[in-house]
């Protein structure tokens, strides 16, 4: 099984290659024909057929053990060999999910399911578990999903034994009656389903709203006697939300089935007469409702649902704006109170709805609101450019965090100018990344459990992932912002973390997936080594900014170079810069050429003194380097070298390495 799965990492990584090697042919035939080499569209094109060649040699090899050992294995009388199936077949499938993560691998994760041992079947789902997590392998999970999802335990109690349950209330045992009582007061004590019950035979008391507000507007300091306490509040305004949500709604709660689907006349207008009346009265009352329980979270997060049920067209009709504006200050300073996700995403529900450009006051809406994502803004820039000089305390630092919290929510619901988003990305991905490697430091000089190590890989691995989304960004500062620090991260948790005796940090390893490594590889083709057009192109229009843009590529450059000087990426990646790097560059300029072969002079220096490992590696690179140097004929005859032979000079440091 372990041979199998080593076998699986040599295909990706061959696969890595193969679509690397597919980006820089497409690459190549769209350049102009001025500035195509044919020669390397052959080269390119051979390089296919041969990695072509070694896909199917390993599919072979993999198909000839999966069959001959892992199908009479997985269901083997030991039970260790069968649970080490399953793991095994679950590491395939995350690794090669093209190969391995069909129907027909899948039925044996299925069949093992049932296995009469736990520990096998707990096996099978700490794999499946690992695939579901990937959103990406959700399609691919779709048959396997439908057949299996009949085997879900959830909802398999009918309604009498429901009832049944519930008189365990008065059993003699605690704990059980306990249990029941949980169970009872979760299926049963719910205000959606209270309220629609008695909702035909009670909706006058239901529907006074002015009672309900009035009570809970009462000063409780002054007469404590008569006043709510705290928890009667709480479910006052919980009932009064259902109740104004049944009104505007008219609709059921969900999971209890009703005989119609369509409203009367009578009822509609019913329904609207309702709306308007509520939104009458809460637009007044609302605001002070707002500010007096402002500061509890439940309360508040209920009330903030109320807007939802108005007629917002009686702002305009009644010449209400007036109110609107309190409205809008009251949740603002509810935003700028609270950190709690929950009611953020409240609020900025409200201010979706009320910016829509059906109404007249949207306007002011979007004023309001501009002027708050602004003041945040700033105040989250300023923050930052201390954080990043180091001259932050942990309060300083909490607030960075709960202000950029707030404009979080505030963008899953509004939209904004890109300028503002400009300004946040580049500063949040920047303390996203300083915050991990502090995360790293701390765990480095210290013993960290497992829970620590777990949270800081899931840390490393989503950022990543929303780098790797904002390299197609149209942005170029964040674009080459999130390139950098992919690159930093690969080098900071591969596989040299755990040198020195920190065997502790193996968990933090982290490797670049397949598609990972061909996107960093398609963006140094893309935005390093551009053809000659575009960069003449960029010459010409900002010819002031040609120095600054040479340096951003040169930096972009060696981040990846990091990545092959410290074994992130294989040696192969090195053969491809190298030929781009002479291919773009002059060669005649002493200068440039000192600087590729001193870069040689590094890269041979990462072999190390054990040359046996690296046999196979060497040996590829100087093959390409040969093929490279011997390409191009001169065109003055046979008789001169090949253009590229000074690259003989530089494949002359490597050449000790060779065995």
């Amino acid at each position: 099984m372990k041979l199998e799965t080593a076998l699986v990492r040599v295909i990706v990584n061959v696969n890595s290659q193969f679509e690397t090697n597919k980006r820089q042919y497409e690459t190549e035939r769209k350049k102009g024909m001025k500035n195509r080499a044919n020669d390397k569209l052959e080269a390119l094109e051979c390089k296919h057929n041969e990695l072509l060649q070694k896909q199917e040699d390993m599919k072979d090899m993999i198909n000839s053990l999966f069959k001959g050992v892992f199908v009479h294995r997985y269901r083997d009388s030991i039970p260790a060999i069968r649970a080490l199936c399953m793991q095994e077949i679950g590491v395939w499938m995350k690794l090669d999910s093209d190969g391995f993560l069909t129907d027909g691998h899948l039925k044996y994760l299925g069949w093992c399911l049932n296995d009469k041992l736990g520990n096998v079947r707990l096996t099978c789902l700490k794999s499946l578990m690992g695939l579901y997590a990937n959103k990406q392998f959700i399609p691919k999970l779709e048959l396997f999903t439908s057949r299996f999802k009949v085997l879900n335990a959830e909802d398999v109690l009918i309604g009498e034994e429901c009832c049944r349950l519930c008189t365990l209330v008065f059993a003699a045992h605690r704990a059980l009656a306990a249990a029941a009582g949980q169970f009872l007061y979760q299926i049963y004590l719910s205000y959606f389903f209270f309220l629609d019950s008695l909702w035909d035979c009670a909706a006058t008391v239901l529907k006074d709203w002015e009672g309900m507000s009035t009570l809970l507007l009462a000063n409780t300091k002054d007469d404590e006697e008569e006043g709510l306490s705290d928890e009667e509040e709480s479910g006052l305004i919980e009932i009064l939300v259902c109740c104004l949500r049944q009104a505007a709604e008219v609709h059921p709660p969900a999971g209890r089935i009703s005989g119609r689907k369509f409203l009367s006349a009578k009822e509609k207008k019913m329904q609207q007469q309702d709306r308007i009346r509520l939104t009458e009265h809460f637009i007044t009352v609302l605001p002070q409702l707002l500010s007096k329980f402002s500061a509890d979270v439940d309360k508040v997060q209920n009330l903030l649902h109320v807007p939802h049920y108005f007629n917002l067209k009686v702002y305009s009709a009644n010449r209400k704006e007036k109110h609107l504006e309190v409205l809008i200050t009251q949740i603002s300073n509810i935003m700028t109170k609270h950190t709690d996700s929950e009611v953020l995403q409240t609020c900025a529900s409200v201010f979706s709805i009320l910016i829509k450009e059906e109404y007249t006051f949207a306007s002011r809406v979007e004023v309001s609101l501009s002027q708050m994502v602004e003041e945040l803004s700033e105040r989250f820039f300023q923050d930052q450019e201390e954080l990043l000089q180091g001259g932050i305390d942990e309060n300083d630092l909490y607030n960075v965090a709960t202000t950029l919290k707030r404009l979080s929510a505030l963008y899953k619901l509004v939209h904004f100018c890109w300028s503002v988003y400009f300004q946040i990305m580049l500063p949040a991905l920047s303390c996203s990344f300083l915050h991990i490697l502090w995360e790293l430091y701390n765990i480095s000089n210290s013993t960290p459990n497992k829970e620590q190590l777990i949270l800081l890989k899931r840390h490393v691995r989503l950022l990543c992932v929303i780098c790797q989304e904002c390299l197609t960004s149209f942005m170029a500062d964040i674009r080459e912002q999130a390139f950098i620090i992919i690159c930093d991260l690969l080098v900071y948790f591969n596989s040299n973390i755990v040198e020195n005796g920190r065997d502790h940090l193996k968990p933090l390893v982290y490797q670049p997936s397949v598609a990972l490594r061909a996107e960093l590889a398609g963006f140094v083709v893309d935005y390093v080594f551009m053809d000659k057009e575009t960069e003449d192109s960029e010459g010409k229009i900002f010819p002031y900014c040609k120095i600054e843009h040479l340096h951003k590529r040169r930096r972009l450059l060696a981040s990846y170079c990091k990545l092959i000087l410290y074994n992130v990426l294989d040696l192969s990646a090195a053969t491809d810069v190298l030929n781009m790097d002479l291919e773009v560059q002059d060669i005649t300029s002493m200068q440039e050429f000192n600087e590729i072969k001193e870069l040689a002079q590094h890269l041979a220096r990462t072999f190390g003194i054990y040359l046996i490992r690296v046999r196979e590696q060497v040996f590829t690179l100087h093959r390409e380097g040969l093929n490279f140097a011997l390409r191009h004929p001169n065109p003055k005859g046979p008789q001169y070298p090949p253009l590229n032979i000074a690259f003989l000079e530089i494949m002359s440091e490597f050449s000790s390495k060779l065995l």
